[in-house]
């Protein structure tokens, strides 16, 4: 029998609080499926209480400690092991809760880049984002690793004029054929994933990508024909609001008619 006396802090006390209930339904001679009748409770539940996964309800545990004929003077001693039981179990959630919230997208200019400028991003691990943490992060474009400390910014880092001059000229398409050509060329210039471009389209508000979207826009016969879609994965991979205004308005000229205007909430 477990004392009430506090245990070591590494100590799962759910598991072992469990192993106790284990043992006094054995000593009650009852089985998994009886007890389950008994406090109705799914059998599945009397396995995750006994195994520690789930600390129950105290009326569940009286019932483990009638049934064992337990005297109702130690009936405290089970009570307040239960509590504590029940508080780990708690803090554990609230600690599970708190790392979620903490992995979180970052951004950073590269202030070592010869580029300029470069983005890095944190690997994404949840649909957020968040300034200031630091953290090792690949770059975006010359696909260089680093871990030295890196202004936050807000948004994906536009690029220079002489970058854009290697894009494809939006004016030039005739085609969904050539947009998503183009659009592939643009991502292998940049050097991006898929994943890259969707995760960077969630920092600039408004339309987003997913990783299967960005694919789809790349793939001949499969692009959406939708201008913000479009206009997204330009500013995504780093091309200004003017220039998605561009290839907003292929996607118009190849439509045939002019739909929604462009803005950059898009």
């Amino acid at each position: 029998m477990l004392t009430p006396n506090s245990p070591e802090p590494r100590v799962d006390l759910a598991r072992r609080f469990g192993q106790e209930l284990h043992d006094l339904r054995r000593r009650a001679h009852l089985t998994p499926e009886r007890m389950a009748t008994l406090v109705d409770y799914k059998l599945r539940s009397i396995s995750h209480i006994e195994s520690g996964l789930h600390v129950p309800r105290w009326d569940i545990v009286e019932c483990y400690l009638r049934e064992a004929h337990v005297p109702d003077h130690r009936h405290g001693e089970y009570q307040m092991l239960w509590e504590k039981a029940r508080a780990q179990q708690r803090q554990k959630r609230n600690a599970v809760r708190q790392r979620q919230a903490r992995k979180k997208h970052t951004v950073y200019t590269c202030c070592q880049a010869q580029y300029s400028p470069v983005v890095l991003l944190i690997k994404r691990t949840a649909g957020f984002w968040s300034p200031g943490t630091i953290s090792v992060a690949e770059c975006w474009y010359c696909d260089k690793v680093t871990a030295h400390r890196c202004s936050p910014a807000s948004v994906p880092v536009e690029l220079s004029p002489g970058d854009i001059a290697l894009w494809p000229n939006p004016g030039q398409i005739a085609s969904w054929e050539d947009l998503s050509r183009a659009l592939l060329q643009i991502k292998q210039h940049m050097g991006l994933s898929y994943k890259a471009i969707a995760d960077r389209s969630q920092l600039l508000g408004g339309t987003t990508l997913s990783h299967g979207l960005a694919h789809k826009l790349c793939t001949a016969g499969q692009a959406p024909r939708r201008s913000a879609y479009v206009a997204t994965f330009v500013r995504a991979c780093g091309g200004s609001a003017a220039l998605a205004r561009q290839w907003w308005d292929t996607c118009v000229r190849l439509r045939g008619f002019r739909g929604q205007e462009y803005t950059e909430e898009l």
